[in-house]
This record gives C-alpha cells, sequence and structure tokens, in this order.
C-alpha cells in the first residue's frame, strides 16, 4: 500500500504502480488513507484474516 502512494523507485515499481492505481475501486482508494506512505500505520487493519 506504501508504493502505491509514493514515487520512490520509479524505475522498478513505476510501471506497476501506474497499472495498480488505475485499477483501484474507490473503497480501496479510501482504505489507503489507513496506511499513509509516511508515519505510522495500524498494521492490525492491514493484515489478512486467517
Amino acid at each position: 500500500m506504501h508504493m502505491l502512494q509514493t514515487e520512490d523507485e520509479p524505475s522498478v515499481f513505476g510501471a506497476w504502480r501506474q497499472r495498480a492505481r488505475a485499477k483501484l475501486t474507490e473503497l480501496e482508494r479510501e482504505l489507503l488513507v489507513l496506511a499513509p506512505p509516511i508515519g505510522y500505520s495500524p498494521d492490525f487493519s492491514l493484515r489478512p484474516r486467517r
């Protein structure tokens, strides 16, 4: 999620990031707010259910 929100390492992630961002739903875009690219992110909310 962090890599989608940054411009870090464009030669490695640039094309993937562009494709992935284009496919995000509105709900997925809203979820990015919970995991900002800097600072603290509550990792409990980002872990998949088991």
